[in-house]
């Protein structure tokens, strides 16, 4: 079953993608403790989305969810406008330097791809697609 969530990208909106999500979990019986790290992932990523997509405020972000029950994964959909940007792409941050000799940003994608299983991206007809997938284990 897929469920999807329109709103416009205001970081005053976190709260309803918080909410969205976790109805998602208790109407689908999933596992609670996957949701601390599909949480951590979807606000890192709607945060970028806000500060870096360059949309302006009102720009429509589409977020589905679904769960694949062969495939035993959940997954989350973050459909925006904006400039491309490819985040798997993005270079890692050396994690090895000294933090007031590193510069700042891109430990967010790290802490994503810590909690996710697959993600993958697109860029089509002027919309990046950001898609992150969880395995689940108690199905």
């Amino acid at each position: 079953m897929s469920k999807k969530l329109i709103i416009s990208s205001d970081v005053k909106n976190w709260n309803k993608i918080y909410e969205f999500i976790n109805k998602y979990f208790t109407e689908n019986n999933l596992p609670k403790k996957m949701i601390f790290g599909i949480l951590v992932s979807s606000e890192e990523i709607f945060s970028n989305i806000i500060r870096h997509s360059r949309s302006k405020i009102h720009d429509e972000i589409i977020i589905s969810v679904e769960n694949n029950h062969s495939a035993k994964m959940v997954s989350l959909v973050f459909k925006y406008g904006g400039v491309e940007f490819n985040p798997i792409d993005a270079d890692s941050p050396d994690v090895s330097v000294p933090l007031d000799k590193r510069e700042i940003g891109g430990l967010g994608l790290v802490i994503v791809k810590n909690f996710i299983d697959d993600i993958s991206y697109t860029y089509l007809e002027g919309k990046n697609i950001l898609k992150i997938s969880k395995k689940v284990v108690d199905f």
